[in-house]
């Protein structure tokens, strides 16, 4: 059974990239473009793991975060946070919000299949 990814990011073109990798390496791919969506299809779809940005349109990924984090269907999924900004603070929001790592963009998918392999098998 394939383990399941939810993407959040407002840019689709970021979305469509790793969506398209992601699915060749074998997994399942949700995908939203604001918190608001990211928290429905958590809750309603629970993946394995969570990749979002930190600044979305309507709320921030700490946010939603601390929402997913304090639901009891969601609170063991990892969440790694990424963002454009380079500032300590950021990543120091992610973590206190709950997020497992914050990683800078540009986002390489070396990376991010680090994360997953850290993150995604370990089971709920």
């Amino acid at each position: 059974m394939p383990k399941t990814v939810l993407l959040v990011d407002d840019n689709a073109d970021l979305r469509r990239i790793l969506a398209a990798t992601l699915r060749g390496g074998g997994f399942e791919i949700l995908e939203a473009g604001t918190g608001s969506e990211a928290i429905k299809k958590a809750i309603s779809e629970k993946p394995h793991i969570i990749l979002m940005d930190l600044q979305l349109p309507d709320i921030t990924g700490p946010y939603v975060a601390r929402i997913l984090k304090n639901h009891p269907d969601t609170a063991a999924i990892p969440i790694v946070g990424w963002t454009g900004f380079i500032g300590r603070e950021h990543k120091e929001a992610a973590l206190s919000a709950g997020m497992v790592d914050c990683l800078v963009k540009p986002l390489s998918l070396e990376t991010i299949a680090k994360k997953l392999d850290e993150f995604i098998f370990f089971e709920r």
